[in-house]
């Protein structure tokens, strides 16, 4: 068997002199105001601001893409940067689904993307396009942002070209 733990209150750092604290004695700092729901509230904002500022730069690589005659991915997970890219992106002939697409929308924006040579950009919402959506009429996918939960990240790279595999880029 191995070696019985210590008290709590015994268990200190080695070279630790048995007049300082150890930390598991130290009160915990007190829960934010608002508790867990207000902080991820807080967490999502900061990622939405830190996507706005990546922006250009997607917008820079995506386009670099369509120069050299490739369709594309992108995936997102907020609805405002997906109006944002799809605006930006009209001229190369684009279409989006997000999880407040009906049915038809959903199959007609896949339809037209797989099938219509002038849609060259689908930009889709992370859940909602990832599930199950084929989309194997484009070489490259891109991630504007990550899901925190990471199971729900990876159905989109399933659905996308089995051969050669999709550049995932954040």
């Amino acid at each position: 068997a191995g070696l019985p733990l210590r008290p709590r209150r015994a268990r200190r750092a080695w070279g630790q002199a048995e007049t300082s604290r150890c930390s598991l004695d130290e009160p915990e700092e007190p829960a934010p105001p608002g508790g867990m729901a207000a902080t991820a509230g807080r967490l999502e904002r900061l990622k939405q601001v830190a996507l706005i500022g990546k922006l250009p730069m997607i917008l820079d690589a995506v386009r670099g893409m369509l120069s050299a005659g490739e369709k594309v991915v992108i995936f997102c997970h907020y609805r405002e940067p997906i109006r944002a890219i799809a605006k930006e992106l009209d001229e190369y002939g684009v279409v989006t689904l997000t999880g407040s697409s009906r049915a038809d929308e959903r199959e007609r924006a896949v339809h037209l993307f797989q099938k219509d040579p002038t849609i060259r950009v689908f930009v889709g919402q992370t859940v909602a396009a990832g599930i199950p959506v084929a989309l194997t009429a484009a070489r490259h996918a891109l991630f504007t942002d990550l899901e925190w939960n990471p199971p729900l990240a990876r159905p989109p790279l399933d659905p996308t070209p089995p051969n050669p595999r999709p550049r995932a880029r954040d």
